[in-house]
């Protein structure tokens, strides 16, 4: 099994140019894993959440019409 360390302050690094949270952990130890989901958790409510009305501009009304089999012969599908 190959193992690969990253620095503390790399980890940070990356972790602020991308927006996500750093914290050190092992899973094999059970090193700081809840304390982790914790802090997701508590970040969670601060998201930005998507306003369902600012959506609708932007979406369009689809209506599916079924035919049966007779009408497909006389389609150009190639299927």
């Amino acid at each position: 099994m190959q193992t690969t360390r990253v620095s503390t302050e790399e980890g940070e690094k990356k972790a602020r140019e991308v927006g996500a949270i750093f914290m050190e952990t092992s899973a094999k130890a059970g090193y700081n894993v809840k304390e982790l989901f914790k802090k997701i958790a508590r970040a969670l409510p601060y998201q930005n959440t998507p306003n369902p009305d600012a959506n609708k501009a932007s979406m369009i009304d689809v209506t599916l019409n079924t035919t049966n089999g007779n009408n497909l012969q006389n389609s150009d599908c190639a299927c």
